[in-house]
């Protein structure tokens, strides 16, 4: 058996107010309530496969007896549970055991692992369901660690009163508290970390062709912070200040199969040969705009590398030629 152990926290939405703040150093909160709430109660009742595997150890009662369903209610519709100031640890993480004795678990590897070839152990089974299942699902291959505080954990998901995330917090005035994950805050650094080190590496191989980084240069809009004389090194320094602003964009436009025609495109813009019509993304001849190259980027693409408008298109590039001798 493996053991995958994720600690979160129940923590309070910081109280703002004036008074509490005037007097944080003598006054102390009583611990609030996170209660129940019939919306919130209803969706995890209608989990019933997930309420039969892991609720019996919590309420008492086995998911076969004749009152199971009674007093699953009855535990949901009396949820109380005070969280401290300091707040409310929980462990939400799994165990996992491929040639598990529960028999639903079991059947259900066996279906997973039929189908996905790679699971063929403890240790690949974890991995499998942790880094590609829905929370939802964790269930069906594994048991919680400690079903009371995963039950908890999944009722504050669907509970109004508590954000996932602290970047939740603020979508609502009746939110109270907010879950926080080290695990998944040190998940995401490292996800950033990864995404930077594919931006500086590109970022090196687009320098090292004038061309291409004006391209990416007009893709990302950023041409006007030029200098008309600018030259190679002042186009890498702009380059490197702004795609340091947006990494996953800066890579979405430079490894763009479509680049080249993107920033031709930008550049005929730039140049007043073609125009954006005002508050919207329609591209349009800059002295006839009954001439429409599209209604958006992707359309004027088509336009440009249709060999129907080579002629028109040649002369577009030519006038932009002019403009710069």
């Amino acid at each position: 058996m493996i053991t995958k152990s994720n600690k979160i926290k129940i923590l309070w939405r910081l109280n703002t107010s004036y008074f509490i703040k005037a007097n944080q150093k003598v006054l102390s909160e009583e611990p609030r309530r996170l209660g129940s709430a019939e919306s919130a109660v209803k969706k995890m009742l209608g989990n019933a496969e997930e309420q039969k595997a892991i609720m019996p150890s919590v309420i008492g009662a086995d998911p076969q007896s004749l009152d199971w369903t009674k007093r699953l209610e009855n535990y949901w519709n009396s949820l109380a549970v005070d969280i401290p100031s300091g707040g409310k640890d929980l462990e939400i993480g799994f165990n996992y055991e491929f040639n598990t004795n529960n028999q639903i678990i079991k059947s259900n590897i066996e279906s997973l692992s039929a189908t996905v070839k790679t699971i063929k152990d403890d240790k690949t089974l974890a991995e499998y369901v942790e880094d590609k299942l829905d929370e939802s699902e964790k269930y069906k291959y594994g048991t919680p660690i400690n079903p009371q505080d995963y039950s908890l954990y999944r009722y504050c998901l669907v509970y109004g009163d508590v954000a996932n995330t602290i970047e939740d917090v603020e979508k609502s005035p009746r939110i109270r508290f907010y879950l926080h994950s080290e695990t998944k805050i040190k998940e995401e650094r490292k996800k950033q970390h990864e995404v930077t080190k594919a931006a500086t590496a590109l970022y090196l191989k687009v320098i090292g062709d004038e061309k291409t980084m004006d391209n990416v240069i007009y893709a990302m809009k950023i041409a006007d912070k030029l200098e008309k004389d600018a030259d190679e090194n002042d186009k890498a320094i702009l380059l490197d200040s702004e795609w340091k602003k947006d990494p996953k964009k800066f890579i979405e436009i430079a490894k763009d199969k479509n680049l080249e025609s993107k920033g031709n495109i930008e550049k005929l813009i730039s140049g007043q040969i073609l125009k954006r019509l005002p508050n919207s993304e329609i591209i349009v001849d800059n002295n006839d705009p009954e001439i429409v190259l599209g209604n958006n980027l992707d359309e004027a693409i088509s336009y440009i590398n249709n060999e129907k408008n080579k002629s028109k298109v040649t002369e577009y590039f030519t006038r932009l030629k002019g403009l710069k001798t």
